[in-house]
C-alpha cells in the first residue's frame, strides 16, 4: 500500500500513513511506528492506539501522539486517539 500522504514539519519531524494499521512518526531520534486503524472511505481517517507506544518513555510517547495529532490537523485528516 502506498502512503496516503506525508506531513513534514519545518522543525524536522514527519508523519506518514504507511498502511491501514500503521502511522510512522520520524524525527532526529529515529522512526516510531504507531498502531492505528483506518476509519472511513478515503483512508484519511484513523484511530490511533497510544498503547502501541508503551515501550517508549512516557515523555517521548506523549510527544509522538501530540505531533501526529498536529500533522493530521494540518493535513485536514481525521484522527481519534483511543483512550
Amino acid at each position: 500500500m502506498t502512503p496516503v500522504g506525508r506531513v513534514r514539519s519545518s522543525e524536522g519531524w514527519s508523519v506518514v500513513v504507511v498502511g491501514p494499521l500503521t502511522i510512522r512518526y520520524s524525527d532526529d531520534l529515529g522512526d516510531v511506528d504507531v498502531g492505528a486503524e483506518a476509519r472511513g472511505g478515503r483512508r484519511t481517517g484513523f484511530e490511533l492506539y497510544p498503547e502501541s507506544l508503551a515501550h517508549l518513555p512516557r515523555e517521548r510517547a506523549d510527544l509522538v501522539v501530540a505531533r501526529v495529532r498536529e500533522a493530521f490537523a494540518h493535513a485536514g485528516w481525521h484522527l481519534r486517539v483511543a483512550e
